[in-house]
C-alpha cells in the first residue's frame, strides 16, 4: 500500500483527502437516514406517540400543525433525508471514479514516457502489442483492481464506522 500512496503527488493526495472527507459525510448522511426510519414507523403505528414525545409536541405546537399534518412532515422530511443521502452517495461514488480514470491517465502518461526514451534495442527487442499492453491494459488493471476497489473499502469503513 505504502508504493501506491508513492505514485500520487502532492495534489492527488488532496483530492484523496477530499474524498476521505467525503466518505465520512456520506457514512453520516447514512446514518441520519437510517436512524430517521424508527421514529417516523413508530409514529405510523402508533400516532399517540406524538403526544408522548416532546420534541414532536415542539413541533406541532410552533407550527400548529394537527397530527396527521405533523406525520405528514415527518414522512417528507424522512423521504428528503434519503434523497439527499443517495445525491451524496452518488456524487461520491462520481468523484471516486473520476479520481481513478485520473489516475489511470497519469499512469498511462508516465508509462507512454518512460517507454519514448528506450533505446532503439527495446523497440527491437519488444512488438508494438506488448507496449500497447502495458500502456493500456496494465495501467487500467492497476486502477481497476486496486486503487478502485481500495477507495470503495475505503467509502464502505467509513459508513460502517459511522453506522
Amino acid at each position: 500500500m505504502i508504493k501506491i500512496l508513492d505514485i500520487f503527488d502532492r495534489k492527488d493526495k488532496l483530492n484523496l483527502f477530499f474524498l476521505l472527507m467525503l466518505f465520512i459525510i456520506s457514512g453520516m448522511i447514512e446514518v441520519l437516514g437510517i436512524a430517521s426510519v424508527a421514529p417516523f414507523i413508530a409514529l405510523l403505528t402508533n400516532p399517540e406517540y406524538i403526544l408522548n414525545n416532546s420534541l414532536y409536541l415542539k413541533i406541532i405546537n410552533a407550527f400548529s400543525l394537527t397530527a396527521l399534518d405533523a406525520t405528514v412532515l415527518m414522512g417528507s422530511l424522512v423521504v428528503i433525508l434519503f434523497a439527499i443521502s443517495n445525491v451524496v452517495t452518488a456524487y461520491t461514488l462520481w468523484k471516486t471514479v473520476s479520481f481513478t480514470a485520473s489516475q489511470q491517465h497519469k499512469i498511462s502518461m508516465i508509462l507512454m514516457e518512460k517507454y519514448l526514451y528506450q533505446p532503439y534495442d527495446f523497440y527491437i527487442n519488444n512488438t508494438s502489442s506488448y507496449i500497447s499492453k502495458n500502456i493500456l491494459h496494465e495501467t487500467g488493471i492497476i486502477c481497476d483492481l486496486v486503487i478502485l476497489p481500495s477507495l470503495q473499502f475505503l467509502s464502505k469503513c467509513a459508513v460502517v464506522f459511522s453506522i
